[in-house]
């Protein structure tokens, strides 16, 4: 719940766009203040890795404001201890305990020119963030 107010409150004020994928459990959205960055979500309700894409027409046209080289800063929420399964005699809240409590960083400079799309694998059963940001 905490990462998801967070990614809400990052976009107050920003103007959300479409983000579409090929997966059913593979959900997510952006938000750009039009000027110096862009927010782009992903939850990835799968039990196994994803592989997602920014690339083509699309990615300049929503990153069009900035450059084709830009910082993109990742973070990624994820279950340390996969997957939470019901254990016998202890309530919901004992098997909660250490689930969803590890948020990752990784930063990465962007050179579209270069490479023509930006790859990144997503994690099992995580919400992942990725922030566009022009350099300065």
């Amino acid at each position: 719940v905490h990462f998801g107010l967070e990614m809400l409150w990052k976009s107050v004020e920003m103007g959300m766009l479409e983000m579409t994928t090929s997966e059913k459990r593979l959900h997510g959205f952006c938000a750009t203040n039009w000027d110096t960055k862009m927010i782009c979500y992903l939850l990835n309700k799968y039990n196994a890795n994803k592989t997602v894409e920014f690339t083509g027409e699309g990615i300049y046209q929503q990153i069009g404001l900035l450059p084709r080289n830009a910082k993109v800063t990742i973070e990624t929420l994820e279950d340390p201890d996969g997957p939470l399964n019901a254990e016998e005699g202890k309530k919901w809240f004992e098997q909660w305990k250490g689930h969803w409590g590890e948020v990752k960083k990784d930063i990465k400079n962007l050179n579209l020119e270069k490479d023509q799309k930006f790859t990144h694998t997503v994690p099992p059963l995580s919400f992942v963030s990725f922030e566009f940001i022009r350099p300065q």
